[in-house]
C-alpha cells in the first residue's frame, strides 16, 4: 500500500515504473498501480494482483534505482518501498486466498442477470476454500498467512455458519446482521434450473425436505391470494346474486335444519375436498419441477444462462411454482446495483444542474444504466 501510494503521488517514480514496463513489455500498453480502498476489500485484491502482474517491471525499476544512486551507501526515497522475494511470495499467497471472494463478488454484484440463486453455492465454495487453505498452511513456516486465514475463517463462520444449513427463520448475529444464508436465497436457488441440482447436493436430506415443504406452503398461500379479474358475465352474476339475497335469508333456517341430517350420497363420500385437490396439484407440480427442471449454467459463449428464459418456455407446466419464482428470482443478491444508481445520480445531478427536474433526472439515470441496450446507430 505504501509503495502504491508513493508511486501514485510521485511523478518521477511513476515515470520510472512506466519506463520499466516499456523495457519488459514493449507490445503492451503501460498500466498503473491500483490503490486500494479500506471499505472495499476487493480493491485490496485488485491492488495485489496488479503488483504481481507487474512484478518483473517493479523489480527492474528497483534494480535501476540501485544502479543510479547518487550515494551508493544511501537508499533513495523509492528504494525504501522495495519488495523482497519473500514479500512477493506473501502477496501471491494472499491473492490466492482472496480469489474466491473476488469471484463471488463479481457474480453477486451484477444487475442484468439473476444472481440471488448463486449465493448458497458460492458461500459453500468459499467456506471449503478457507478450510482447505488453513489446513495447508504451516503456522511456523508462514505465521502471517496462517494468522490471516485463521481470522478470516473465524469471522466467516460467525457470519455464515460452520456448514450450509437451511432455516425458515431469520437469525440475527452481531450488529443485527443475518446469520447464515437467507431463506429466500435457498428458494431462489431451487427455483433456478441452473443451480437447483448443485444446491441440493450441499444440503442435508432434512433441510431439503424442510425447504420444499416451506415453498409448498408459500405457493398455497399465493394460490389463495390470487384474484381472478372480473368479466362482464361475473359482474352480471354478482348483481343477480344480490337480488336473491332476501330469498337466501329465508332458506338459511331450512339449511341449518337440513345440516343436522346426513343427506350426502355415497358418491359424495369419495369426493376430494377442494383444498386437498389444490395441495395435491401443487405437490405434483413441485415433484415434476424437481425431476425435470434443468439448464446449463453457462452458454456456449461462457455467458450466464438466463433462468427467466427457461421459465418463459415452461411456466405453463408449473403455473403455481412460477407464481413464486416471479417474486423470488428478481431479488438482487447485494445492494451494489442500488449503490451504482446513487453514484450515477451524483454524477448527473451536480451543482451546475440544480434546476434539473425530477422527471428529466430519472430519464437521464435510466439511460445511463441501460445504455448498453440502446441501438444508437439507428
Amino acid at each position: 500500500r505504501d509503495l502504491v501510494s508513493h508511486i501514485d503521488q510521485s511523478p518521477a517514480a511513476k515515470a520510472k515504473l512506466d519506463s520499466a514496463q516499456k523495457r519488459f513489455f514493449p507490445d503492451r500498453s503501460v498500466l498503473v498501480l491500483i490503490q486500494d480502498v479500506k471499505t472495499r476489500w476487493w480493491s485490496t485484491y485488485m491492488m495485489l494482483e496488479r503488483i504481481l502482474f507487474l512484478k518483473l517491471a517493479i523489480q527492474n525499476m528497483f534494480e535501476e534505482e540501485f544502479r543510479n544512486r547518487e550515494h551508493q551507501n544511501k537508499k533513495t526515497a523509492l528504494e525504501a518501498f522495495a519488495l523482497s522475494d519473500d514479500e512477493f511470495k506473501i502477496i501471491q499467497d494472499v491473492v490466492y486466498v482472496l480469489a474466491p471472494f473476488k469471484n463471488a463478488q463479481e457474480s453477486l454484484e451484477g444487475s442484468k442477470y439473476v444472481n440471488l440463486s448463486l449465493l448458497p453455492k458460492l458461500i459453500d465454495t468459499i467456506r471449503m476454500a478457507l478450510t482447505e487453505n488453513l489446513g495447508a498452511t504451516d503456522s511456523e513456516e508462514n505465521p502471517q498467512l496462517y494468522a490471516m486465514l485463521s481470522e478470516m475463517n473465524d469471522d466467516f463462520q460467525t457470519r455464515w455458519g460452520a456448514e450450509t444449513t437451511y432455516s425458515s427463520r431469520t437469525i440475527r448475529a452481531d450488529r443485527c446482521r443475518i446469520h447464515g444464508v437467507p431463506k429466500l436465497a435457498f428458494w431462489a436457488s431451487m427455483l433456478d434450473p441452473r443451480t437447483k441440482n448443485s444446491t441440493t447436493k450441499i444440503m442435508s436430506g432434512a433441510d431439503r425436505r424442510k425447504l420444499w415443504d416451506d415453498m409448498h406452503s408459500k405457493i398455497i398461500e399465493l394460490r389463495r391470494q390470487k384474484k381472478v379479474p372480473e368479466t362482464g358475465d361475473d359482474i352480471a352474476e354478482s348483481a343477480a346474486k344480490a337480488k336473491k339475497k332476501k330469498v337466501t335469508k329465508k332458506l338459511t333456517s331450512r339449511l341449518k335444519v337440513a345440516s343436522m341430517f346426513d343427506c350426502s350420497s355415497s358418491d359424495d363420500e369419495d369426493a376430494i375436498a377442494p383444498e386437498d385437490a389444490i395441495h395435491d396439484e401443487i405437490r405434483k407440480q413441485l415433484e415434476c419441477f424437481k425431476d425435470n427442471a434443468k439448464m446449463p449454467f453457462l452458454t456456449t459463449t461462457d455467458e450466464y444462462n438466463c433462468p427467466l428464459k427457461w421459465w418463459s418456455e415452461n411456466w405453463t407446466k408449473y403455473p403455481d411454482v412460477w407464481d413464486l419464482a416471479q417474486q423470488i428470482l428478481h431479488i438482487p443478491a447485494t445492494s451494489a446495483p442500488a449503490e451504482r444508481v446513487f453514484s450515477s445520480a451524483s454524477n448527473i445531478i451536480n451543482k451546475k444542474r440544480v434546476r434539473l427536474s425530477p422527471e428529466n433526472a430519472n430519464l437521464l439515470i435510466f439511460l445511463k444504466d441501460n445504455q448498453d441496450f440502446a441501438e444508437w446507430d439507428k
